[in-house]
């Protein structure tokens, strides 16, 4: 998908966007608000572009035209370039500040030199060890927060309310009833929905939840309780049945480092509770989902980097290691290890536990399927007037106007093998429910250039919907 800009205040065209459909080269003008479309329409239907004109729809960005034809891209910004336009590419996207790629690579810094403090230090034996058992489970988190970051689950309340709103607009284009049923999963045909297998999409559902948390959590009992005293501990308890004299023997006798895991096990309790925040879940919200969704995970943070403080001064102060042939070397490498893990925690309060994300084959498929019902004339300007209200509700997500029309001229024609040709343009018939007859094989032969002004006044916002 190519895409390119205005940069210059000349010329009617903000943007414009290059596809190929069906070996078809597509291509999708957004006009300036308020811009006339003939001049720039009669520059591409003419030779040497010769490409037919789809739709012209109004959108709340300003004209949508839509044109197919033998032109490649290349050959279409050379001509309307021309005739005073100034379009190119857009300026590289910058990179973000990646929270939860930062909380990695800082806690796999930390962590390696908390190893070095297990591996050098000269305190007792079972310290050493619970600091190397908590270091180990953390940098297998670390790789899992920086390859996964934030996880991201199914969005099942927003996927229906987009649903919902795509039957509204196209309800009075068919037949009573003949519109699929939001809450039937089109994509599968048998209404059930498929779940992703695999290593990958479990931790991409779960990168928080198992690695920042699971994890993390095992190794701050390591922490408290290493895992070299657990056989022992088990013998008492088996033996003797006493849980007081199994839990002395399980704790770290450094009674700091105990205490500290003990605290980061509180946080990582808290961290449980939290999960992603759910705006078009449309049961009313309470004190605890509020808490759940915008407090828990970051309380967590504080609680735990209170935590990794208390360790710093301990380490730095408490602890000796051997180092360059000396004893009783302070233990810098604990102390140094624990600070960058509080600023690891500062980090992590910037990052989002999750998200949730809209399943969009199967938003296209039931898209696709009412747009199918729809007549031959109707359907470009519906099909365009979707692919740019769907474009307006993702606008913060990488996904085009023409990704989107693709993807619904893609379901049309494998699943309901419907082609859009074009025709005489005609504005779309103010039509209801009751007046339209299905005729979904008429799309085959049938199509149409179409100024959709209707739909633009009477569309709703999904965002006005909900709220």
């Amino acid at each position: 998908m190519a895409q390119f800009i205005k940069h210059t205040g000349g010329g009617i065209v903000n943007a414009v966007e290059f596809s190929s459909i069906a070996g078809q080269s597509h291509a999708f003008f957004t006009l300036a608000p308020d811009a006339s479309h003939q001049s720039l329409e009669t520059l591409l239907k003419n030779p040497p572009l010769n490409h037919h004109v789809l739709s012209i729809t109004p959108t709340t960005n300003g004209t949508l035209l839509v044109t197919r034809g033998p032109a490649n891209a290349q050959q279409i910004l050379a001509v309307v370039n021309s005739h005073g336009e100034a379009l190119a590419p857009p300026a590289p996207i910058k990179k973000s500040f990646n929270p939860w790629a930062w909380r990695g690579i800082t806690s796999i810094v930390g962590q390696s030199l908390q190893i070095a403090s297990s591996v050098k230090g000269n305190g007792n034996a079972e310290d050493r060890n619970a600091v190397f058992g908590f270091a180990a489970l953390n940098l297998t988190a670390n790789f899992i927060n920086i390859l996964f970051g934030a996880q991201k689950k199914p969005d099942p309340h927003q996927l229906r309310a987009l649903k919902q709103q795509a039957n509204e607009q196209l309800e009075p284009y068919v037949a009573t009833g003949s519109l699929p049923d939001p809450n039937f999963i089109v994509s599968t045909h048998n209404g059930k929905a498929t779940t992703e297998h695999g290593a990958g999409a479990f931790l991409q559902k779960h990168s928080v939840s198992f690695g920042e948390i699971g994890l993390r959590t095992l190794g701050a009992i390591s922490l408290s309780f290493p895992v070299t005293k657990w056989k022992s501990a088990f013998g008492i308890l088996r033996e003797k049945g006493s849980i007081s004299k199994a839990f002395k023997t399980m704790r770290n006798p450094n009674p700091v480092t105990f205490g500290a895991g003990l605290i980061t096990i509180v946080g990582k309790l808290t961290s449980m509770a939290a999960t992603e925040p759910d705006p078009y879940n449309p049961e009313p919200p309470t004190m605890i989902g509020w808490f759940r969704q915008k407090v828990a995970f970051r309380l967590s943070s504080v609680i735990e980097g209170g935590a990794s403080v208390w360790m710093t001064h301990d380490r730095f102060y408490k602890q000796k290691i051997n180092l360059g042939g000396r004893d009783n070397v302070p233990d810098y490498f604990g102390a140094a290890g624990n600070a960058i893990f509080v600023g690891g925690y500062g980090i992590r309060l910037a990052a989002p536990y999750g998200s949730r994300e809209v399943n969009m084959p199967e938003l296209y498929a039931h898209v696709a399927e009412g747009l199918s019902k729809t007549s031959a004339a109707d359907l470009p300007a519906l099909m365009a007037q979707m692919a740019a209200q769907l474009k307006q509700h993702f606008q913060d997500k990488p996904v085009s106007i023409g990704e989107i029309y693709s993807a619904l001229a893609h379901e049309l024609s494998s699943k309901h093998h419907i082609a859009i040709s074009p025709q005489a343009r005609g504005a779309l018939a103010t039509k209801t429910a009751d007046n339209v007859a299905p005729n979904p094989q008429s799309h085959i032969e049938g199509g149409s250039y179409v100024n959709a002004q209707r739909m633009l006044h009477t569309a709703p916002t999904v965002a006005a919907q909900i709220t």
